[in-house]
């Protein structure tokens, strides 16, 4: 159906899929074998560029981020949890950073994933883990007040990308931008040309 989908949209398309990998213990024979053929053939769609991005999210991992969900709320609290994050990173690369510059991947990065980033911690949770990561996009909403006050923030955000930016096979990029919420947020976005295993 996907290739359908795409054939119909033309070569040009500026078509980004969404993957949401299942846990396959919850999966059926036949649907491992589908899940299994869709996974692998939706990324060779997006390494020859029949499609510009395939994002990759597995529900394992958003589990493990989320915490305890009961059986009830377990698919909506995930959902919820994906679609917030989803959005707020959308908004940001729409925006213009106060400081820092978000850069696109190379050509070539065309397998992604989403991430939120603490950055009090300076710890990182990819919504898939991706193989050969080569290009990072942090993103970081910071209250407009605290943006106007704290006087060591600026050399705290530096000293992070400097941290990150000393694995010389991975592209750093940030930006850095204002809200009017009272919490700060951070989220990424990981690249990687190759296929995951």
């Amino acid at each position: 159906m996907a290739l359908r989908i795409i054939e119909q949209l033309g070569t040009k398309s500026e078509t980004d899929i969404l993957y949401i990998r299942p846990d396959p213990l919850l999966l059926g024979s036949l649907e491992k074998k589908h899940e299994k053929v869709t996974y692998n053939v939706l990324q060779h769609y997006a390494r020859s560029a029949a499609i510009r991005r395939l994002y990759l999210v597995s529900n394992l991992t958003l589990e493990e981020i989320i915490g305890d969900i009961s059986v009830m709320d377990y698919y909506s609290k995930i959902n919820d949890f994906l679609v917030s994050t989803i959005h707020m990173i959308n908004v940001f690369r729409n925006e213009t950073p106060v400081m820092g510059s978000l850069r696109n991947p190379g050509e070539t990065g065309r397998i992604c994933t989403f991430g939120i980033f603490d950055m009090k911690e300076n710890t990182e949770n990819l919504l898939f883990l991706l193989d050969n990561i080569r290009d990072i996009g942090y993103i970081y909403g910071v209250g407009e007040k605290r943006l106007r006050e704290e006087g060591s923030l600026h050399k705290e955000i530096v000293s992070q990308m400097r941290e990150k930016a000393l694995d010389e096979t991975v592209s750093v990029s940030f930006g850095v931008f204002p809200t009017q919420y009272n919490n700060d947020y951070g989220y990424l976005l990981a690249y990687s040309p190759h296929i995951q295993t």
